[in-house]
């Protein structure tokens, strides 16, 4: 039997003033409509904060820094397996473009259940909600 590829995939946890940022994705693509932490797939060569650092600039427009690791979680996602790290991440302002997202917010803790997240990004909610 073949042994799977555990494929990593990052995600930006984003506070600002109590507040963490979510996105909505596109309608149609994978996740259709999902909120998540955004992030994206680390490349061949690349570290995953420089994954994150790449995927924040080509999803919002946005020239992030990427701090220390928050945790992990894995998932399977159309048969293949994921392993997602979540960094604890910053950025200016707003994000300048919506390449992979209808919409984004800032949200308290307390309101994630009011949101339809992507399983994936569940992992992440449960840390947030610990501390």
């Amino acid at each position: 039997m073949d042994e799977q590829i555990m494929r990593i995939v990052t995600a930006a946890v984003v506070c600002r003033g109590g507040k963490y940022f979510i996105a909505q994705r596109k309608e149609g693509g994978a996740l259709s409509l999902k909120w998540e932490f955004p992030g994206g797939k680390v490349d061949e060569g690349e570290t995953g904060k420089q994954a994150l650092q790449r995927e924040m600039m080509e999803e919002l427009g946005v020239e992030a820094d990427i701090g220390d690791f928050f945790c992990s979680t894995h998932f399977i996602y159309n048969g293949n397996m994921y392993e997602l790290h979540a960094y604890l991440t910053s950025f200016s302002g707003e994000p300048k473009v919506l390449n992979d997202h209808e919409q984004y917010t800032w949200v308290l803790p307390e309101e994630f259940s009011a949101y339809d997240f992507a399983d994936s990004d569940k992992g992440i909610i449960d840390k947030i909600l610990q501390e």
